[in-house]
Order: structure tokens, then C-alpha cells, then sequence
């Protein structure tokens, strides 16, 4: 069974414009084919859009991370995802801290921005 952390792109692509990865992921986890993951900072990232103040897109976004396993920032996450800002794999905090859950649960991580994470070394991306 594959393991699939979503990025805020993934969620953010499909509310605004019905497109992106979303779907099929979903339908893997349907399938028993996947475990889908979110980690707690992509809620955040979620929360802070201007969107987020429109009642029918909380429910919206409710409805898509209702089935999604949440993830947590734990310490040794956290460590790691330093190490990597560190070593110059990847440019902002939010972005390690994705990166490093997904190193963290050996999950191929789905993104729409891809460059930001090209440079993390043995991080795999979900292909749509």
C-alpha cells in the first residue's frame, strides 16, 4: 500500500479549480490502495487563506480533510526538518517541516510545487 502526504497545493487547486491530484488520491484511498496523510501545518497554511472566512469553504475544506490521517509536528519532525534548511535542501520552514513528515512516514508527497522540494534528498513525489 502506497503512502500519499498532501500539500496545501493539492487542496488549494482543487477548491479553487475542481483540478490537480486530489481526486485520484482519493479514489486510491477508496481502493484501500493508499494512506493519505496531512501534516498539522498544512491546516495552518489552510486556515490562513482569505478564503477560509466563507462558511462554505470551511465546510468544503472539512469535507475533504475528514477522511485524511492527521500528522503532527513531533520533535524528532521537527529536528529533521532543520537539517534540511540546514543543508540547504529546501528554503522555508513550512516546506521542510512538509518534506521531513513526508521522509519521516516514507510517503510520496503530493505537491504542486515541485521545485520547492527537488532538491530533498531521497524524497519521493507522487505522480499524477
Amino acid at each position: 500500500m502506497v503512502k500519499v502526504l498532501i500539500d496545501s497545493s493539492v487542496i488549494v487547486d482543487y477548491t479553487r479549480a475542481g483540478i490537480g491530484a486530489l481526486p485520484q488520491i482519493l479514489l486510491l484511498k477508496t481502493a484501500r490502495k493508499a494512506e493519505v496523510y496531512i501534516p498539522t501545518t498544512v491546516i495552518l497554511e489552510l486556515w490562513a487563506g482569505d478564503s477560509m472566512t466563507e462558511e462554505s469553504e470551511v465546510v468544503k475544506v472539512n469535507r475533504l480533510l475528514a477522511p485524511l490521517k492527521i500528522v503532527d509536528l513531533t520533535k524528532q519532525i521537527a529536528k529533521k526538518a532543520g537539517e534540511l534548511v540546514r543543508l540547504g535542501q529546501i528554503d522555508s520552514f513550512q516546506d521542510a517541516a512538509i518534506a521531513a513528515i513526508a521522509l519521516y512516514l516514507g510517503a510520496q508527497l503530493a505537491t504542486q510545487n515541485r521545485k520547492h522540494f527537488e532538491k530533498v534528498r531521497d524524497l519521493k513525489i507522487f505522480k499524477d
